[in-house]
């Protein structure tokens, strides 16, 4: 029973204190020749060693959130690989650019995804069931990075 377990109150507990103990870092964009050379010693990470091959104007901070990866894989999505997929993307991140900081709910996006269709699509008779269906192109990207939408 996962109420009556004590290290589910522990874990819990710890989930609200490391948000409130947590300080925001900004990363600029290029590093400079000191963190370039910390980083050169750390290119075992392969999102490192991308990081410093990147000419696209990717940061180090975009490299570590795979953010290179899951944009091509959004727009991969828009131009016909998985339409439903990158409906759902373009909902969650227009939510964030509309000043929504918390995870989006399943529900909400559901509502929302259609209208990111192409009208030929937005119309079709048979919707995928999202409660259902996993994997797809965005779900190996999205893993990793944190703010994926929740189910309610």
């Amino acid at each position: 029973m996962i109420g009556g377990d004590d290290r589910y109150h522990q874990m819990a507990r710890s989930a609200q204190y490391l948000p409130a103990t947590a300080r925001t870092i900004r990363l600029a964009r290029d590093l400079d020749q000191d963190e370039r050379r910390a980083a050169r010693r750390r290119q075992a990470d392969s999102r490192i060693a991308a990081a410093l091959a990147d000419r696209t104007g990717a940061g180090l901070a975009e490299h570590l959130a795979a953010a290179p990866e899951v944009l091509v894989h959004w727009r991969a999505g828009r131009d016909g690989e998985h339409e439903v997929g990158a409906a759902l993307v373009s909902a969650a991140v227009d939510c964030h650019r509309a000043g929504y900081s918390s995870p989006v709910a399943r529900g909400v996006l559901e509502a929302l995804y259609p209208a990111y269709l192409e009208p030929r699509l937005r119309h079709r008779l048979r919707r995928p069931n999202l409660r259902t269906r996993r994997g797809g192109r965005c779900s190996t990207a999205t893993k990793r990075i944190p703010g994926r939408f929740r189910s309610r």
